[in-house]
């Protein structure tokens, strides 16, 4: 059976709508593969990580599988089930955004827990507060926005005319969200800068510059990716801000995992780097030398294995 279509009647989104939000969706598909390859990485070198820990994991990426199927969906809900008059607005899509809002908040209360942990002064850090202050408040100004996307499939037939309603509300969300991701990024460059020093292994000092180096990457990343939507928003009158919103939360889990793997495995312990320290002394015409050789161990212990040996001439 042939099947034909009459192009003058067949009215579509254009490149500006439909094609964003298809190539948002295609490259978060080529970002979970990147986050399933990380993950895979993280369990198979982790199995001494917490248990929390390795949970909070599981459920990061359980949740973007469900992000990752719901803008699925959307895109063949788009283009099949309703190909004849699509809607710029669906529920799939905007439960996709709740499902983005959360992973996004989990992240950045992530980092904000080890800046934390990093600043090491034993009462609760300001700059890690502020970090959770405006994680939170970006979680709420992005809930507003979906519940938003729902009344507007509901009431209003999937429109997207919220959009120009609340245009306030989404900058200030999208604005929020970059000012944590630069704070968060440069908290954690200057913490973990602080804990390189000559006199760590070089080894450690290989890895803090390692965990650095994915900051800058992440951190910058995911604020550009905000600031992009934000000019996108303003500029464009089209959904191409959407495309890269649809992104970020691959871009969170992504950063998250990075810097989860950066760290040092957790295999059986190995000699990989030795630092000898001698102590020279003399007692009644003997001198006594003692070499001490330190192994890098694992990060979440801090058991130092020691070798001595002693040399009296």
């Amino acid at each position: 059976m042939l099947v034909s279509i009459d192009f003058n009647n067949f009215h579509f989104q254009s490149n500006e709508n439909l094609g964003a939000i298809e190539i948002g969706t295609f490259l978060g598909l080529i970002l979970f593969g990147i986050l399933l390859g990380q993950a895979y990485s993280y369990f198979g070198r982790s199995r001494k990580d917490r248990f929390a820990l390795r949970l909070l994991v599981s459920i990061l990426v359980l949740l973007e599988l469900v992000h990752t199927l719901l803008l699925a969906a959307s895109i063949y809900y788009d283009t099949v089930t309703t190909w004849e008059a699509p809607r710029t607005n669906t529920y799939t899509l905007s439960t996709a955004t709740f499902f983005e809002n959360l992973i996004t908040i989990i992240v950045q209360l992530c980092f904000a827990h080890r800046i934390h942990r990093l600043s090491d002064k034993g009462r609760p850090s300001m700059i890690a507060l502020i970090c959770v202050v405006l994680a939170v408040l970006r979680f709420v100004g992005a809930f507003a926005v979906g519940v938003e996307g729902m009344l507007d499939v509901a009431h209003d037939g999937g429109t997207g005319v919220f959009v120009v309603r609340v245009s306030w509300l989404i900058t200030s969300t999208l604005s929020v969200g970059a000012a944590a991701d630069v704070l968060i990024a440069a908290s954690m460059i200057y913490y973990l800068r602080r804990l390189s020093s000559p006199t760590h292994l070089r080894r450690t000092t290989d890895i803090l510059n390692r965990l650095t180096r994915w900051t800058v990457q992440t951190g910058l990343l995911t604020s550009l990716a905000h600031v992009a939507a934000i000019l996108c928003f303003q500029t464009i009158g089209n959904l191409v801000w959407l495309a890269i919103y649809i992104v970020l939360a691959k871009l969170y889990s992504n950063s998250l995992l990075m810097i989860l793997n950066a760290r040092p495995g957790t295999g059986p312990l190995t000699l990989n780097e030795t630092t000898s320290i001698e102590f020279g002394g003399t007692t009644s015409g003997t001198r006594t030398v003692t070499t001490l050789q330190l192994s890098h161990l694992h990060h979440d212990t801090s058991e130092i294995q020691v070798d001595v040996t002693v040399d009296k001439a």
